[in-house]
């Protein structure tokens, strides 16, 4: 029996290893793959837009940066938010809904062959927001004056 638990120990052991080493390589090979993907030739553009809080969360703020009245549109961008987001004027925790803000992200984008046309054309890939100013409090609304 003594032989039989050391030889089962060991193929225990063998297969933990192998299934370790194989963990390993996916975690290595995953790095690899994303520090490849961060050297892609990216085209990186600063750009800066200004609209009404229309929602915040911990992680992203959504503003109406134009509307058309008449056609009852508004026009609203997303924007995610991390730790390196730099706030002025305001902190996180005071913008409100309402609030006038604008911000500054720089949007990434990369030449690729439309396959229909055989041109190059720039496609989106991602913004990344820098900055967060803000402009002015929420308008009150609904009072009425005497």
């Amino acid at each position: 029996m003594g032989m039989f638990k050391r030889v089962y120990g060991l193929k225990n052991l063998i297969i933990i290893f192998s299934l370790l080493l194989a963990f390993i390589f996916a975690v290595v090979d995953i790095s690899i793959a994303a520090q490849e993907a961060e050297e892609e030739d990216y085209i990186v553009r600063t750009k800066k837009v200004s609209g009404e809080i229309s929602m915040i969360r911990p992680t992203f703020i959504s503003i109406i940066y134009a509307q058309k009245r008449r056609e009852y549109k508004d026009y609203e961008a997303m924007f995610l938010l991390d730790e390196e987001v730099k706030y002025t004027r305001r902190a996180f925790d005071e913008l409100k809904m309402g609030d006038e803000i604008d911000v500054v992200y720089d949007e990434y984008s990369k030449l690729e062959i439309n396959p229909e046309t055989g041109e190059e054309e720039e496609k989106f890939v991602k913004r990344e927001t820098k900055e967060i100013k803000f402009v002015n409090p929420a308008l009150k609304k609904g009072l009425i004056s005497k």
